[in-house]
């Protein structure tokens, strides 16, 4: 992966707009190529398939042309992205696991053309449980005018609302016609959520990781890295080691444990982190 975080620095440009449609090229400029003061994270938040029908088939057969989505963003969120694929309503497909868009974002991989079709939708973003109903029974609400994006097929989008009562109403307004939407979000965090599916990083030899390990350490004596940022890189660059490598680094620690090189806290703290390693748990 090209990397599973990215600098805020490198995103201050996209943060200076809310933003709605964006190109996916955009997106992988985003993406970070090293370790700097603040990493974030991408984080798998959701993906879901609508089924939408058609205007008509809702004012008369009693279908439904809007439904939402409610947003459930990690609590250090700080912007976050988005994927709608506009399919017909019996379209009986979906992405394979490389050519989802976290898959894309997280190893900075370009999608292939993203499908489209003839369907239209209007997409909106509410931060009301009672706007979300009143979208969905087609009275007034309220939304975020300037996120809307209108009369749309296929795209790919960001946002940077990341309030924890979120929803995103997607509609149908094809007079006949019923699609299906594959809805997938994607958030970048400022922290490494527990929930944060582990990334895939090219090879690298122990002894790159072992440099980065130890300048971590070094950073984090100087006060330059929080214990959380060091914890971190030890875990990208300990998911780089091979089984064998990693009891090699073990049996080091151990001998710097036994010479007084390192104390018995730092060394239960990497048995931790390579244990799972070396059992290929």
């Amino acid at each position: 992966m090209k990397k599973g975080f990215i600098t805020i620095f490198a995103i201050f440009f996209l943060s200076t707009s809310f933003g709605q449609r964006v190109d996916f090229q955009e997106i992988l400029r985003l993406i970070g190529n090293g370790f700097k003061d603040k990493p974030l994270y991408v984080n798998n938040v959701s993906t879901d398939t609508l089924s939408l029908n058609s205007i008509s088939n809702s004012a008369f057969l009693g279908g439904q042309n809007r439904k939402t989505i409610e947003i459930k963003l990690p609590e250090t969120s700080y912007r976050w992205f988005y994927r709608l694929t506009v399919l017909d309503i019996n379209a009986n497909y979906s992405y394979r696991n490389d050519e989802t868009l976290y898959f894309l974002m997280a190893n900075n991989k370009n999608p292939t053309n993203l499908y489209t079709n003839n369907g239209r939708i209007n997409v909106f973003f509410m931060g009301q449980s009672g706007d979300e109903f009143n979208f969905k029974q087609k009275r007034i609400f309220s939304h975020w005018n300037n996120l809307s994006v209108l009369n749309v097929n296929s795209f790919y989008g960001q946002n940077n609302i990341v309030n924890q009562n979120l929803w995103m109403g997607i509609e149908n307004i094809g007079d006949l016609q019923g699609v299906k939407v594959i809805v997938e979000i994607v958030a970048l965090t400022i922290e490494d959520e527990k929930n944060l599916p582990k990334p895939q990083y090219p090879n690298v030899n122990s002894i790159e990781s072992e440099k980065k390990v130890k300048e971590a350490k070094v950073l984090l004596d100087l006060g330059v890295l929080t214990k959380k940022e060091y914890d971190s890189v030890i875990d990208r660059y300990s998911l780089r080691l091979t089984k064998e490598e990693a009891i090699e680094r073990l049996k080091s620690a151990k001998n710097q444990l036994d010479k007084g090189e390192i104390t018995q806290i730092e060394y239960d703290e990497l048995k931790k982190r390579l244990t799972p390693l070396i059992l290929n748990k």
